[in-house]
């Protein structure tokens, strides 16, 4: 069997971000239909968790605090059950990407089979290999920071975001594992940090560009309630309906944000893995 060799071409960042966004606007009935289990569960988590500090007073004013990334839920056991619940929806968008709705292994449906679990199951292993390649970075730093005075903070704050950085290269060179996955591709993460070689920095480009319309939706509400009435044009007062109304909003920004950047994912496979053009499904050539 022959060792499979990849031209390792240049990744084009900003064609892969377009064509990551286009594919969610041109499928937005399908990111309905594929999201509506977790966004139906992620709805009612947030509207049941939206919390309300009763201020005393002459009048009792209710303040919401309103979460937009991930839904800030207390514990481990939400958290893990939304990410089980989008599995399916990520793994038939991966197929969108790279087979196209008229390819009937594309199964572009909400499913649990063989792929799904084949997906949670390089998740862990990713996630073990992430913590193991971690500690040399992190454990360090800890005890470095642990030592200094508190005046010395913002120098700590200067070590870690670079070792973050190290870290995020890493993660980045280990996800085209994903796509193929999806595909039920073999696939493994050595192949696929083969496949990244020397485009670590534009797969982080790519990455940072592509999340950072909902990184700015996401962290809107340390500024103020009043942005998102301007943004939704609508006049309520801080209370319930209001904060029932933005973490509505807010998941329906996660699951995009989901589905936006398996797409960038897939893109990447496509051009780095498979060697084709990024362009959308509807428009390649024989």
């Amino acid at each position: 069997m022959s060792e499979t060799v990849f031209q390792n071409r240049p990744l084009p960042v900003w064609q892969t971000v377009k064509a990551s966004y286009l594919v969610l606007f041109r499928n937005a009935g399908l990111a309905l239909k594929l999201g509506f289990i977790p966004l139906v569960f992620g709805i009612i988590v947030a509207i049941y968790t939206f919390t309300e500090t009763i201020e005393s007073g002459r009048e009792t004013e209710v303040t919401i605090t309103v979460d937009l990334a991930f839904l800030s839920y207390s514990g481990p056991v939400i958290p893990l059950l939304n990410a089980l619940l989008l599995v399916p929806a990520i793994t038939a968008w991966h197929r969108l990407v790279l087979l196209g709705r008229d390819d009937p292994k594309s199964n572009l449906r909400y499913r649990i089979a063989r792929a799904e679990l084949a997906y949670v199951g390089r998740t862990l292993i990713a996630v073990i290999l992430v913590l193991f390649v971690s500690l040399p970075i992190t454990i360090p730093l800890l005890w470095f920071s642990a030592s200094l005075a508190s005046s010395i903070g913002p120098f700590v704050l200067f070590l870690i975001v670079p070792a973050s950085a190290v870290l995020m290269a890493f993660c980045q060179r280990l996800a085209l594992v994903f796509p193929a996955t999806a595909i039920s591709s073999k696939f493994s993460f050595i192949k696929s940090w083969e496949a990244s070689e020397n485009n670590t920095w534009r797969l982080f480009l790519a990455l940072v560009i592509t999340h950072f319309p909902f990184w700015v939706l996401n962290n809107l509400h340390p500024i103020s309630n009043d942005a998102y009435f301007l943004l939704f044009s609508v006049a309520l007062e801080p209370g319930p309906i209001a904060a029932a109304i933005f973490q509505v909003f807010g998941t329906f920004v996660w699951i995009a944000s989901v589905f936006v950047m398996t797409s960038m994912w897939s893109w990447s496979y496509r051009y780095l893995v498979e060697g084709e053009d990024i362009v959308l499904p509807g428009e390649r050539t024989a």
